[in-house]
């Protein structure tokens, strides 16, 4: 005996959460790490050998031209000493020459030799000059702060040992690397946050490293509690729009050729195609295919198909039930 089947019973509606599209800042950035280095930077090495005396400590602030140590050698100096005055005695020898030879008391070739002799001495007393600043280690620029000594007092020093590295005061740059594929989108003006502070791109390589596909970039820099050396989150801002529809990633559902998102038209699921832009954190940026008002879904496409009977899930309790989006919406019923 044959029973005939009844028709199966709808399906209930499916309860949803939405997202009411509306125009709203949204920023891309790339997030980077980056070192904090001195603007202007030398390491002293030495261009003598011999033991080393220090004349600054480690930390202090000296002005260019100043003296922070030199290689022990007592007879440099005296050299350099004794050279300045031979030059100056020669100079003025030449000078009476002239003067006599102006008078004809001279003649003109012994006025010659005592130019001849002016120059000799000079370029002696520049030699004693060049050996003298060989064996001095010299502040390079205004307001240097000498580092740590890598050697101690006393010590003796090969030509090319590093004595110290100084750097300048208060200027900074953090330097990071962009990878490959933004750095085509990189330019002069690029806007970078590091520790929740604007700055601008102040400069940038479009060489990209083969190795680690990578291009180096830095930022003038200005912190008063920053230490030397040390890594900072780098924030480079690809785009800042100021009036955007984004809606929540996980609202966006993928073919291979296109991208969908689901509206609730008519207490039903409208599958609706859109071109996406940049995706930052829990937000994507719809380019085309939305505009203000409409209702998307923002969570559980999953189980969702075009014609599908929905009900907009309405949170009306005190609990944490309803989703932590900042845009989600309910219906409204007034």
């Amino acid at each position: 005996m044959l029973v005939a089947c009844s028709d199966a019973p709808p399906m209930p509606p499916k309860v949803v959460e939405v997202e009411h599209v509306q125009l709203a800042p949204f920023r891309f950035s790339v997030s980077l790490v980056g070192v904090i280095k001195p603007k202007y930077e030398s390491v002293l090495t030495a261009r003598v050998t011999g033991a080393v005396d220090t004349h600054i400590k480690a930390g202090d602030v000296v002005k260019k031209g100043d003296i922070i140590a030199e290689i022990q050698k007592a007879d440099t100096q005296k050299n350099y000493d004794l050279a300045m005055k031979e030059a100056a005695i020669a100079k003025e020898q030449f000078e009476r020459a002239q003067t006599l030879g102006h008078s004809k008391t001279m003649s003109k070739q012994d006025v010659e030799g005592k130019r001849i002799e002016m120059i000799r001495a000079e370029k002696q007393a520049l030699d004693a000059k060049n050996r003298l600043e060989d064996s001095q280690f010299i502040a390079p620029f205004d307001d240097c702060i000498v580092g740590v000594y890598k050697v101690r007092e006393g010590a003796h020093m090969n030509v090319g040992d590093v004595l110290v590295t100084v750097y300048k005061k208060g200027e900074l740059v953090v330097t990071f690397d962009i990878p490959e594929e933004f750095m085509a989108k990189v330019n002069a003006q690029q806007h970078v946050i590091i520790g929740g502070k604007p700055f601008t791109l102040t400069g940038v390589q479009k060489l990209i490293d083969p190795e680690s596909h990578m291009g180096p970039a830095f930022v003038n820099y200005t912190c008063d509690a920053c230490v030397v050396g040390s890594n900072v989150n780098v924030d480079l801002v690809m785009y800042d729009g100021e009036k955007d529809i984004s809606v929540p990633k996980e609202a966006v559902y993928y073919t291979p050729d296109q991208a969908f998102v689901y509206l609730v038209k008519d207490g039903k699921a409208a599958l609706q195609p859109v071109k996406v832009g940049y995706t930052y954190k829990e937000r994507t940026q719809i380019v085309e295919g939305l505009k203000t008002s409409d209702a998307v879904v923002a969570k559980g496409i999953t189980r969702l198909f075009p014609g599908l009977d929905v009900v907009i899930f309405e949170d009306k309790s005190d609990t944490k039930v309803a989703s932590a989006l900042d845009k989600t919406a309910v219906a409204d019923k007034k």
